[in-house]
């Protein structure tokens, strides 16, 4: 393998060699970004993200759908691709600094 097409991927609490497929691949992971308290919060962050250009996917929580009839008021785990990470925190910070402003 060539230089060029090696990269160097954090896995299992160390780096290691790998192909720069694999490590293209890592980096399209998707890693959990936050769990939000309901659906309307998860909603909100979803838009904000994707209007900045941030792929966002929702998982609900708890017993699901089929427990109460609806998923509006249980917990949602919201993730994003493993480059888009940092991007999204920043996203909702600076967000969350602007609702707070009076």
């Amino acid at each position: 393998m060539a230089r060029s097409e090696a990269a160097l991927l954090w896995r299992g609490g160390q780096y290691r060699c790998c192909s720069s497929e694999e490590a293209i691949m890592a980096e399209q992971q998707t890693v959990l970004l936050d769990t939000v308290p309901n659906e309307l919060i998860a909603q909100l962050w979803i838009d904000v993200l994707t209007d900045a250009g941030i792929q966002v996917f929702a998982k609900v929580g708890g017993p699901g759908i089929g427990a109460w009839g609806s998923a509006a008021m249980l917990e949602h785990e919201l993730y994003v691709r493993r480059f888009q990470l940092a991007a999204a925190k920043e996203i909702i910070e600076a967000f969350n600094l602007e609702e707070e402003t009076p």
